[in-house]
């Protein structure tokens, strides 16, 4: 009986098991990671001040600049301005700060610089904003003059830097009088400085593919970082 080749054969029988669960692994974090919510992320320009915020900062500088525009302003006035509705929750837009029950004071901008002083006391501003409230919010909010513009969400400007960065390389690899450009997702994931992104470089690869690409190296995962691509210019 030939041990040697037998251990061999074991080895590579195990290799072949570490490699298959390791794409496995890969495959369910790509599901992951394309079923989960994303975060938003958008930033928005608050022309007024020249400044950019994440949502629930918005909505608490456009208050606050509405409050010091219109310092006599009275608790109605200011929910005519800013309804509750806006706010999908029953948190309201703001509450005066002695109406916030204890448990509901994580769900405000309670820090000193953050309370805002108004002709009828001290309010806070209600700090969780899903995608729809503020979109409402900010038609409200242009309404009563604001001019407001959404400037980027880093979620998806993470996938177009991806395929920038593929289309970029199609075009000089063209312009170098290449027939083709063979890309692996490991490089463009290192290329552009990313950790444990392989299955959002794949799906950007596979995004860039016409029917003319092929691709040469095909795991039964969808986001291993072996996966590479020839396109074909």
């Amino acid at each position: 009986m030939n041990y040697d080749r037998i251990i061999l054969e074991l080895m590579e029988r195990v290799s072949r098991l570490e490699e298959e669960v390791s794409e496995i692994k890969n495959s369910k974090q790509v599901v992951e990671e394309e079923t989960k919510p994303q975060k938003d992320l958008t930033k928005y320009l608050l022309v007024d001040e020249n400044k950019a915020y994440l949502n629930n900062q918005l909505v608490l500088n456009v208050v606050r600049l509405y409050v010091d525009k219109n310092p006599t302003i009275t608790e109605a006035e200011l929910k005519e301005a800013f309804p509750d509705g806006l706010q999908d929750k029953l948190y309201g837009v703001f509450r005066k700060i002695e109406d916030i029950p204890a448990n509901y004071q994580n769900r405000y901008f309670m820090d000193d610089e953050e309370i805002i002083s108004t002709y009828f006391g001290e309010i806070a501003i209600c700090s969780e904003w899903s995608q729809n409230s503020i979109e409402k919010f900010i038609d409200q909010a242009k309404e009563l003059g604001f001019e407001i513009r959404p400037i980027y969400r880093r979620e998806n400007a993470r996938k177009e830097e991806i395929i920038s960065f593929i289309e970029e390389a199609k075009d000089k690899a063209k312009n170098a009088g290449k027939e083709y450009i063979d890309l692996v997702a490991l490089d463009i994931q290192s290329a552009l400085g990313l950790t444990n992104r392989a299955p959002s470089v794949c799906n950007a690869m596979r995004r860039c593919m016409t029917t003319e690409d092929e691709v040469l190296r095909k795991t039964k995962s969808m986001g291993s970082t072996t996966f590479t691509v020839r396109y074909y210019l």
